[in-house]
């Protein structure tokens, strides 16, 4: 069974299986436990087990599809927000393309006429 071979992992170990089809990750709770993170890269599903270490059980906790999660730009971010950030991007942008548009415009500076004919 997949889970049975997980419980082996070295804590802190990530792996990739099927093709990275399902990435996995081992990191200690506590003596004798283990948090186990199981992501199904294909369907966008998240697992959580808590695995006991000696008996080798191992309890789901939770699962979810990750697809709405990963479609929000952000939540519980802090500030400046990635909104803010972009932003203020946007704005040094525009003020740098009118820099650009005033200062750094090539000037043309009429050259005199070259003489026609001969030269006296």
């Amino acid at each position: 069974m997949v889970l049975a071979a997980l419980v082996s992992l070295i804590p802190g170990q990530t792996v990739l299986l099927a093709a990275d089809a399902l990435w996995i990750s081992t990191t200690p709770l506590e003596a004798n436990r283990q948090l186990l993170l199981v992501v199904d890269q294909q369907r966008q599903t998240l697992a959580v087990y808590h695995i006991d270490t000696t008996t080798g059980e191992a309890t789901l906790r939770s699962t979810r599809s990750l697809a709405y999660d990963l479609a929000l730009e952000e939540f519980n971010a802090t500030d400046p927000r990635p909104t803010a950030i972009r932003a203020m991007l946007q704005d040094a942008g525009a003020v740098k393309n009118r820099a650009l548009q005033f200062s750094d415009r090539p000037q043309i500076v009429p050259t005199p006429a070259a003489p026609v004919g001969p030269q006296k």
